[in-house]
Formats: structure tokens, sequence, C-alpha cells
């Protein structure tokens, strides 16, 4: 959401030119929809935020196409009463492997118990950190004696590893083999 393709499809909108230019709006997210998600964000300035956040509506609404990696980020936004366009599409984003055609990494598969879970991506509710540590604290202490459990991805400001680890219960930290943060691998190494 930068500023030129706001100007520039409002000017195409009101039939100033561009008539044959095809507006696509790509979405990752919105900083309403940040705010939202995110109590914790620290706003610097709360007029800037909803300032931005109407010309993020308006590049939306006026756009000819939108795409999102993010169903819900699209839900988000017909919940809050966006005016979508009819041609707007969830595309997840390409996995290398998918893009480059080269076959993906596969460990071979290991008989036997699980020993290891871990949780892939940012930490951070949206990501589903506050679900995944629910489903963890689910499981009998039992379970989970010969678990290590790890966490893979970056941290957050908000989800800070202490922060993540405090959501698992005493008695499911007591009980897992091991856990442990890797904050500091990109993709690929991840």
């Amino acid at each position: 959401f930068a500023g030129p393709e706001r100007i520039v499809c409002a000017y195409a909108q009101a039939g100033l030119g561009l008539e044959d230019t095809l507006f696509v709006v790509f979405c990752h997210g919105t900083r309403r929809y940040v705010v939202d998600l995110s109590p914790n964000v620290a706003l610097g300035d709360l007029r800037a935020v909803l300032g931005v956040g109407v010309l993020e509506q308006a590049a939306v609404e006026l756009a000819d196409v939108v795409v999102s990696p993010s169903a819900y980020l699209v839900d988000w936004m017909r919940d809050q009463g966006w005016d979508l366009p009819e041609a707007t599409h969830v595309i997840p984003y390409l996995t290398r492997s998918a893009a480059t055609g080269e076959p993906a990494a596969h460990s071979s598969a290991v008989d036997g118990p699980v020993e290891r879970v871990a949780f892939f991506g940012r930490l951070e509710e949206r990501k589903g950190v506050r679900s995944f540590a629910a489903g963890v604290d689910a499981l009998e202490p039992e379970l989970l004696r010969r678990i290590e459990l790890e966490f893979v991805g970056r941290a957050t400001p908000a989800w800070p590893p202490e922060r993540v680890e405090a959501l698992l219960s005493e008695a499911t930290r007591a009980a897992l083999r091991g856990l442990s943060f890797h904050t500091d691998l990109d993709q690929s190494e991840a």
C-alpha cells in the first residue's frame, strides 16, 4: 500500500485517464487490521493510522483486482464492510520448490513415536501461536514426556519467546522433554 497507486487508482476511477489500465492491489495487511489483531501494538500517531487506513480501504475498493495471500485478511476486510471488487483472489505464497520447479526437500520417514513437534511461523497470534500452545496444553503430560517442542520463526515485539512460553501451562512445561526457540533463521534455514 504505497502512496502512488492510491492517487493513480483514484485518477483512473474519476475518468481522468488510464481507462485501459488494469489496477491490481496486492495486500497482505492493512494498518487497521494489524491494530485489530495485535492490540499490544504501540500507536505512534493515531490520526496517521486512521488516515492511512482510509486510504488503504479506498485503494482496495477502487482497484479492479485485489490479491492477498491470506483468506483471513480478505474475510476481515469484508467483515469491516469494505466493498471488495468482484475479482478478489486469495493466492498463497509459493514455496521455493513450486517457484523453481525443484523437488522439495523431504526428510525420510522414521518409524517410531514422534519425538519433536515444531511450530513454524512468525511468533504472533495471527499465525496461530496461541491456538498451537492451547493444543499442546490439551495433551496428556505422559504424551509430552518424550516430546521436544520447538518454535521456529521470527519473534515479534508483541510476542517474544518469553510470552509464547508463558502460554504453556506449568504442567506442560514440566512434562516436555525440551522446549526451544529458533528465532534467527530465515525461511530456507528454517
